[in-house]
């Protein structure tokens, strides 16, 4: 599956753009750069992400960073994700 976001908004909680999976792989919604994290240095193509690594994903169509709330998602009832 692939992170995946277009523009529609949660029906609930939030209210913000959702994220989902999906399986199609070919998708241009589905295309997120990896960025260090706020107020790092950049990172440099090719390096390696380690595990406990704190990065950022932006979406390309959009250039909005993934995001989380508290807010329990309506699909899942798990913690919701989304961008901003």
């Amino acid at each position: 599956y692939s992170l995946h976001s277009h523009e529609l908004t949660w029906g609930s909680g939030s209210d913000q753009q959702s994220i989902t999976a999906v399986k199609d792989i070919n998708d241009p919604n589905s295309l997120w750069i990896i960025k260090e994290k706020n107020h790092d240095y950049p990172c440099e193509t090719g390096q390696p992400i380690k595990c406990r690594d704190i990065i950022r994903l932006e979406h390309v169509n959009t250039s909005k960073n993934l995001h989380s709330h508290q807010y329990p998602s309506f699909i899942s009832g798990s913690q919701e994700v989304f961008y901003y």
